[in-house]
């Protein structure tokens, strides 16, 4: 080990004074008979828990609880099994041989296929009538979204030009 040094850290009274001080304050603040420093532990690990569960969306959740609450009963409904987006298997809303019939009825008289696709997920895989609507909802979203897209290099603004027909009948109009 090196040799100790010349130079205290502590070399005048004042410093040992304040070092006194200020052990003194730490240890009454957490030696108190209230215990308030665990109050102040307990809330900065209950904001680090809200802030690593909602994130981005802490504001939201804090200014509408009932937002959470209805998470939360979700959550353990799910947990508990009651919740499924697929129909339990004792209750078909028809038979699977009524199903097919009528899917190919469907077929038959031209409707499309994406409509088929979501009767056939409703009929014979067994989906609750909530989930569809959400795969519709979700489905439509992502067209439009793909519809937005612009192609290469596209301009975001097309300038607009004069049609070529309207150029043509002013000419015709004026002879």
């Amino acid at each position: 080990p090196p040799p100790p040094s010349s130079q205290r850290l502590f070399s005048s009274q004042l410093d040992i004074e304040n070092l006194t001080e200020l052990l003194t304050s730490t240890s009454q603040h957490f030696s108190h008979t209230t215990n308030s420093w665990k109050v102040h532990a307990n809330a900065a690990k209950f904001e680090r828990l809200l802030d690593e569960k909602y994130g981005r969306l802490r504001p939201f959740i804090e200014s509408h609880p009932n937002v959470e609450i209805f998470i939360k009963n979700v959550q353990r409904k799910y947990a508990m099994g009651a919740f499924s987006p697929f129909r339990k298997s004792d209750s078909p809303p028809v038979g699977k041989t009524t199903s097919i019939m009528i899917l190919f009825m469907m077929h038959r008289n031209g409707v499309r296929m994406d409509a088929l696709l979501l009767a056939a997920t409703f009929f014979l895989v067994g989906l609750q009538p909530w989930a569809l609507v959400g795969l519709v909802i979700i489905g439509k979203w992502e067209m439009d979204r793909r519809k937005r897209k612009r192609i290469g290099g596209m301009p975001k603004k097309i300038a607009t030009v004069e049609a070529y027909f309207a150029s043509a009948l002013d000419a015709n109009l004026s002879e």
